[in-house]
């Protein structure tokens, strides 16, 4: 007996089936009409991971600039995460990487280096993905990307594009070239 209402049934109640499969399995609500939907499409979705610290905020709106220029890019899916909550879990699972950090002392912060400290013996499970780097501050913006972009490629990470270095707060144009870097990455895992 179907459960289809009576409406739908005959010529109509494949749509229906469809429809349920499609709008429900979107929402995670119907494991017994659409078993693994979701981890197939799950699956084809290239993942970006962003990762970043931020004092005052101004590395977090850098953080999210990249994640949605990542998103612009078909088919893929960005993730933003504060540098105290990444695993090697996360790094593992991502098919490209972003690190943004304030600058201390022309530095990154001790929360993006503590990742590179982390993942450095198990880089062999990071090796070749594609990374970017950004960084604000009020002096030293370059040499805090270039430290990122050092030590990523110590853990045999691959930089696709020149990072973004930006003094406080970024302007409308900063921003869009933080987008920009989201999607030259994004771009480089499709390939």
């Amino acid at each position: 007996m179907s459960r289809c209402p009576a409406k739908y049934r005959g010529k109509h109640e494949v749509i229906y089936w469809w429809r349920q499969i499609f709008v429900l399995g979107q929402l995670g609500c119907c494991a017994s009409l659409c078993e693994g939907t979701n981890t197939r499409l799950e699956a084809e979705m290239s993942k970006v991971l962003v990762v970043y610290h931020s004092g005052t905020g101004n590395t977090k709106t850098m953080a999210q600039a990249v994640a949605d220029g990542a998103k612009q890019v078909s088919g893929v899916e960005a993730l933003l995460k504060k540098a105290g909550q990444v695993t090697i879990t996360d790094l593992v699972a991502a098919d490209a990487l972003a690190f943004g950090s304030p600058t201390y002392f022309s530095y990154m912060a001790g929360a993006v280096k503590a990742i590179f400290d982390e993942a450095y013996p198990s880089r062999n499970q990071i090796r070749g993905k594609p990374f970017a780097a950004f960084a604000s501050g009020g002096g030293g913006e370059v040499n805090c990307v270039q430290s990122i972009e050092r030590v990523a490629a110590s853990c045999g990470l691959h930089k696709v594009c020149e990072g973004v270095a930006v003094g406080g707060m970024p302007t409308t144009e900063e921003s869009q070239e933080c987008r920009k870097l989201g999607a030259t990455l994004a771009r480089a895992v499709k390939k």
